[in-house]
């Protein structure tokens, strides 16, 4: 929900966000300004969207902020300091930020998963220019709606008027959704276990989970099947047993995987 957060923000404002997926290979390049070849075969300084943004009173995100290396997102202290002017390397043009010139950044902690493997820290100078919000998981009753709503147009028309014809699934939504807690409730950072799990549940996972749930229904230990598609084919053996032996206790149905079948 990190992104979703900043773009509904944006959305119910109706105000421009530009969009930048950090990587390792990101360049400062990538956020300000590059080099590229014009229509008269030479070569121009195009604005990037940190540029952009700043000329225009636009937003500016950059989703998983600290996979970036971190002499990139250093680059970013003097834009995000109040009332600094934004420098163009390559040119040396000095841009007065428009008032409403705003820099958003998302990010998981390093180590808590294999899915965030590979963050780096930000720079402690980098971190103090920006106002933090922690983003927690979406409540128990929000996370069925989310799963019903995932799998409903698998399920077709409703049979009577005004009936909802994911209904039938409102109990398996609520197994995922109380699975899914005690996966985080043992995960790295919030257990202190040797043994914490470190890989944990998203909602997106969930809404996953269940779509394959209901495909595989007919097939013998289907939230276990449907799981393993989903996600877990994906953790350390060692997570995906741990965490299918809470799907056979929560969703009481026995994993084939043990049973034989």
């Amino acid at each position: 929900g990190k992104t979703t957060a900043v773009e509904q923000w944006h959305a119910r404002l109706n105000w421009p966000l530009l969009v930048i997926n950090a990587h390792k290979r990101l360049r400062a390049e990538d956020l300000f300004a590059e080099m590229l070849p014009n229509e008269r075969g030479g070569l121009d300084f195009v604005d990037r969207p940190l540029v952009q943004a700043a000329r225009n009173g636009w937003s500016v995100l950059i989703n998983e902020i600290n996979a970036a290396d971190p002499g990139v997102t250093i680059a970013l202290n003097d834009i995000a300091q109040s009332g600094s002017r934004v420098v163009v390397p390559q040119t040396g043009e000095i841009i007065e930020p428009h008032e409403d010139f705003r820099v958003f950044g998302t990010m998981n902690p390093p180590g808590h998963g294999i899915s965030h493997f590979g963050r780096q820290s930000i720079d402690a100078s980098t971190r103090e220019r920006f106002m933090w919000i922690e983003v927690d998981y979406p409540s128990e009753e929000d996370e069925i709606k989310v799963i019903l709503n995932a799998v409903r147009p698998l399920f077709g028309p409703s049979a009577a008027d005004g009936e909802d014809p994911a209904a039938p699934f409102t109990l398996c939504a609520t197994r995922m959704v109380q699975t899914a807690a005690e996966v985080r409730r043992l995960g790295v950072g919030r257990s202190d276990r040797p043994d914490a799990l470190t890989d944990t549940m998203s909602t997106r996972v969930l809404a996953r989970w269940a779509r394959y749930w209901v495909g595989y229904g007919r097939l013998p230990g289907a939230p276990h099947v449907a799981l393993r598609r989903a996600f877990t084919d994906g953790c350390d053996p060692e997570i995906a047993q741990a965490i299918h032996g809470l799907v056979t206790l929560k969703c009481n149905v026995t994993d084939p995987r043990k049973s034989g079948t």
